[in-house]
């Protein structure tokens, strides 16, 4: 029989590693509380324990905050990867609308993107996006 050994994934590692401090902050107050005050034994296991269900139930929703991953990035470099629709033509230059902010946007040299074409962002570059097309021009209504 082989054993399996589970490895811990580095984003939890880290949110383990910056809970540590505080729950041993929180075990020597109850700690002194029990000792000096006469805090009941039962009363402050209880409290702890209900620390670290707290910790375990708020992980899910803060995991991202604590990952490496580039869907944490900040800033223009965020956009990166989008994919979005024209709302009109984008000659050299011309206007998108990327997760919800209005950004300039510059297609490939040399071509023009019609509107309702889906691109995706190349690169970033101060407050200009480069685009690029991944549909053809939608056929003209006859």
């Amino acid at each position: 029989m082989t054993q399996r050994l589970t490895r811990v994934s580095p984003v939890a590692l880290r949110y383990l590693l910056f809970q540590l401090p505080g729950w041993g902050f929180a075990w020597l107050g109850l700690y002194v509380a029990w000792r000096w005050w006469g805090l009941s034994s039962t009363l402050a296991v209880s409290l702890f324990g209900l620390l670290l269900l707290k910790d375990l139930v708020v992980y899910p929703f803060v995991r991202d905050a604590y990952s490496e991953r580039p869907s944490s990035m900040v800033g223009p470099e965020r956009l990166i990867g989008a994919v979005v629709v024209t709302g009109e033509e984008i000659g050299t230059t011309g206007y998108l609308r990327i997760r919800g902010e209005l950004w300039r946007a510059e297609a490939p040299p040399g071509t023009s993107i019609g509107p309702g074409v889906r691109v995706r962002v190349r690169q970033v570059r101060g407050l200009t996006a480069q685009i690029e097309a991944l549909d053809d021009p939608p056929s003209p209504a006859r």
